[in-house]
């Protein structure tokens, strides 16, 4: 599709694409700047850590369909939790 160059506008576009979890959990990691896996599991009340994935891998099939980076980074913490990173489309 074609993308809006500003990246706020290339931003919504991107995020209207995606079911409402994913879109959920994109806005948090937008908002919060950084989002750790248990803040994630606790702020969605989520069972398990494992569920996180079903709201990251539409953002990465989106991600990878559209030919965009990732918004964010993910790596582990020291305590070993994989940490999200916004980095945002520019």
């Amino acid at each position: 599709p074609e993308l809006p160059a500003d990246p706020n506008a290339r931003f919504l576009k991107f995020i209207t694409g995606l079911p409402d979890e994913a879109q959920a959990f994109l806005r948090l990691v937008y908002e919060r700047g950084e989002l750790s896996m248990p803040d994630a599991v606790r702020h969605f009340g989520l069972a398990r850590p494992r569920s996180v994935g079903k709201m990251t891998e539409p953002i990465r099939r989106l991600s990878k369909a559209w030919a965009l980076p990732m918004p964010y980074e993910a790596e582990r913490s020291e305590e070993g939790w994989r940490v999200w990173t916004w980095r945002g489309f520019d």
